[in-house]
């Protein structure tokens, strides 16, 4: 483990460090007939920008972008923000994973599980059952990956962890509409529970094979260039499908197909299931966008207080990770 984080430099100014960063991105500039470097590196407790003067600079560096690179330079105070002045940059040699990856917490991993095992529990329909826990390889490598995995690479719930929360978020709203169908006295057509939970679980299953498990972040692979999720996430339930033995295989993949077309936006919502879905799939990551900016700025501005007054305002906690963050 590091010995000190991104949220420690502040009371580091003036003194010189050695230690590992992920390397996000480096930007050339040139200016009055100076070269120079800007970096942005990060830490699981936030992120930190440095600057590289010609004489230090190297050209391996952009070959380094999305690695964990071991830092030489010194802490710096500008505009009341820490920076790091960078004299070197190699490739890490070792380091834990763990150091540079924003994940859930092993209590949000836990309660999570919790609600999958209770969603698949209420999918009565014995085959679209099936087919659920095949697409996420229940008992096998693919489950570990599915409970790692980020939702998007960089957008909506790009940490790790992130496909499971959202997944469970989109799933656990569309149970909570069933509920309120159920209840309603002018309900006409009730929608199929067992194929609206199916549907909102695997709306998004594309992505297990969109991106893959960096050190510290997901990473779009070749097939996502090609793809899009909301292609792969069809593909992944038909081909799932047909892996299945015979009395196991959901029969007509018609309605469930349509519902994971909607929630992806590939075409308008056409069936009440296929409603409730994807409106759920848009309020979850409607949800954690805001979340998203708030966290980025706790992560970049660790010694603004701007969230925690809008926080205080509102009367209590209502971004993820809140109090973590606050703590930072």
């Amino acid at each position: 483990m590091k010995k000190f984080f991104i949220k420690d430099l502040a009371s580091m100014v003036e003194k010189e460090i050695a230690t590992e960063f992920l390397l996000r991105n480096v930007k050339l500039s040139i200016a009055d007939g100076r070269r120079w470097q800007d970096l942005t590196l990060s830490d699981k407790s936030g992120i930190v920008y440095g600057k590289c003067w010609s004489e230090h600079i190297s050209d391996k560096t952009d070959n380094y972008v999305g690695k964990i690179v071991r830092v030489i330079g010194k802490v710096e105070l500008f505009r009341e923000q820490c920076t790091l002045r960078i004299v070197r940059i190699t490739p890490a040699e070792t380091y834990d994973p763990a150091d540079f990856r924003v994940t859930l917490s092993s209590y949000d991993v836990e309660q999570s599980i919790t609600l999958l095992k209770k969603l698949l529990d209420e999918i009565e329909d014995p085959r679209l059952y099936s087919l659920c826990c095949a697409v996420f390889g229940i008992g096998t490598a693919r489950y570990e990956r599915f409970l790692e995995s980020p939702l998007t690479e960089e957008a909506t719930h790009p940490y790790f962890g992130g496909f499971l929360k959202h997944t469970i978020n989109v799933a656990s709203l569309a149970d909570m509409a069933l509920t309120i169908c159920e209840g309603s006295p002018n309900e006409v057509i009730r929608p199929d529970p067992s194929l609206v939970i199916a549907g909102a679980l695997l709306h998004a299953s594309g992505v297990l094979s969109q991106l893959t498990l960096g050190a510290a972040e997901g990473i779009l692979t070749e097939r996502a260039r090609l793809l899009a999720s909301s292609t792969d996430a069809v593909l992944m339930a038909v081909c799932t499908n047909s892996r299945l033995e015979q009395e196991k295989r959901v029969t007509d993949m018609s309605a469930l197909l349509h519902i994971l077309e909607a929630a992806n936006g590939m075409t308008p919502p056409k069936t009440k299931e296929a409603v409730i879905v994807t409106n759920a799939a848009r309020m979850s990551k409607e949800l954690n966008s805001i979340d998203q900016i708030f966290f980025e700025s706790d992560r970049m501005h660790p010694a603004d207080k701007t969230r925690k007054a809008f926080c205080d305002y509102l009367g209590y906690d209502v971004f993820r990770g809140g109090e973590e963050c606050l703590k930072n």
